[in-house]
C-alpha cells in the first residue's frame, strides 16, 4: 500500500490538542481531535477474495484491499501524519479512540477498520494498542464526516482493564 506525505490537514482539523500531565508519564494524558471529511469506506467493501493457486493445486481465498479502501486509508494517514508532525505527537502506550460518524447509513461495525489502519504508525504503534473504541453515529445538516478523538490512557485505567503498562513506558 503506498501512502504518503502530509496533506492540507490543518484546514480540516477541528482542533488539535496535546497536553501532558506530569503525573501521567508515557503520554497517557495526550489527546488529539480532528475531522476526516467525506464518507468513510465500509470494512465489508475493503477486502475482496482473490483466488490464488497454492502448492497443493487447490484454490484458497486470499484477501486484498480494494482501491477505494486504500485511498480512504491513505487520506486518513495523510491527515493524521500532518497533525502529528505539527504537534510533535508521541505515542501513548495504550490509547482510546472515539469516532463520531455523521450522516452515514452504514452499520456501526463497518466504520472503524480503515480509520484505525490509517492512523496506525502515526498516533499509536499498532492498532492492537487501542484498548477502548467508541463509535457514535449522528445525523445533522452538514455532509458526511468522521470526527476522531485519540487519547492516551492513564496507567490506572489500563490496570483496571487488565492491561498494565510496562514500567519503562510509565
Amino acid at each position: 500500500m503506498g501512502i504518503r506525505g502530509p496533506s492540507r490537514a490543518g484546514k480540516t482539523a477541528l482542533k488539535a490538542i496535546q497536553t501532558q500531565d506530569p503525573e501521567n508519564h508515557g503520554g497517557a494524558s495526550r489527546t488529539i481531535v480532528f475531522e476526516i471529511p467525506g464518507k468513510p469506506v465500509s470494512a465489508n467493501a475493503s477486502r475482496k477474495p482473490q483466488a490464488v493457486k497454492t502448492a497443493q493445486s487447490t484454490y484458497r481465498g486470499r484477501m486484498y484491499k480494494a482501491s477505494d479502501a486504500a485511498t480512504y486509508q491513505n487520506k486518513v494517514y495523510a491527515l493524521s501524519f500532518s497533525l502529528a508532525s505539527e504537534l510533535r505527537w508521541k505515542w501513548p502506550y495504550y490509547c482510546a479512540v472515539i469516532l463520531d460518524v455523521y450522516n452515514v447509513a452504514q452499520d456501526v461495525d463497518n466504520v472503524p477498520k480503515c480509520i484505525l489502519d490509517g492512523m496506525q504508525g502515526v498516533f499509536y504503534a499498532a492498532d492492537s494498542r487501542v484498548k477502548k473504541l467508541t463509535v457514535n453515529m449522528h445525523r445533522d445538516k452538514k455532509g458526511p464526516r468522521v470526527i476522531v478523538t485519540v487519547r492516551g490512557m492513564p496507567h490506572d485505567e489500563c490496570v483496571l482493564m487488565g492491561f498494565p503498562i510496562p514500567k519503562k513506558f510509565r
